[in-house]
């Protein structure tokens, strides 16, 4: 998660001089949700509450939807224009990352229901069903 992290503050770096082809509205909704998995992962973890851990799967579900629609956006801003294709990219990238980190805190969730009930579920899956 932290090379993530790391990798979205080179791009924030790279991209603050610059305007932005369109107000970010999904990137920091994906950014949140992301930031309250982590939290609500570890706290899952260290209290051994699978209930907590188990509702890491709907914000999955909101990231993976939110990632989605941000990829299709951005794509369609590069279509209509080649100039908007580098930072497009790098926006797609950090919403990549952002989805990334979401995924690691359910790894931590499935571990933690692992850890208190010794069985595998995949929140992954159950997100897209």
């Amino acid at each position: 998660m932290g090379d993530h992290a790391e990798d979205i503050a080179e791009i924030a770096i790279n991209l603050y001089e610059q305007t932005y082809m369109k107000p970010l509205i999904d990137i920091p909704r994906m950014a949140h949700i992301a930031e309250d998995m982590v939290v609500i992962a570890m706290k899952s973890f260290i209290d051994g509450d699978v209930s907590l851990a188990m509702s890491l799967v709907d914000m999955e579900k909101q990231v993976d939807e939110l990632y989605d629609q941000v990829f299709r956006e951005l794509l369609s801003y590069m279509m209509r224009d080649q100039g908007n294709i580098p930072q497009a990219t790098s926006l797609l990238l950090v919403a990549g990352h952002l989805e990334r980190i979401a995924d690691h805190a359910t790894n931590l969730g499935e571990m933690v229901v692992y850890m208190v009930e010794g069985r595998r579920v995949d929140f992954n899956m159950m997100a897209h069903t």
